[in-house]
């Protein structure tokens, strides 16, 4: 399985050609100088060929940030009519 050289974790996909964490190609090197020392500057296209399952993985996130916001929401409510009790 092939090492990411943007972000150094190792892909799932043995034949991937793009890091499905930060996107970057794993056909090129980085320059020496910028080798985790720099963060990540991804250019996220959504649809196109840099990195297919980003938009899924996207929605997912939104998702969950929606899910915890509804939580803190009843949890504040809560709270309210507890001190008020």
């Amino acid at each position: 399985m092939p090492t990411c050289p943007n972000c150094g974790k190792v892909t799932p996909q043995a034949d991937a050609t793009y890091c499905s964490y930060c996107g970057s190609s794993l056909q090129q090197a980085p320059a020496p100088s910028s080798f985790r020392s720099q963060p990540s500057q991804t250019t996220y296209r959504v649809g196109g060929s840099l990195n297919p399952n980003l938009a899924e993985r996207y929605e997912r996130a939104l998702k969950r940030a929606e899910r915890m916001v509804t939580v803190l929401l009843i949890l504040g409510v809560v709270t309210l009519i507890l001190l008020f009790i």
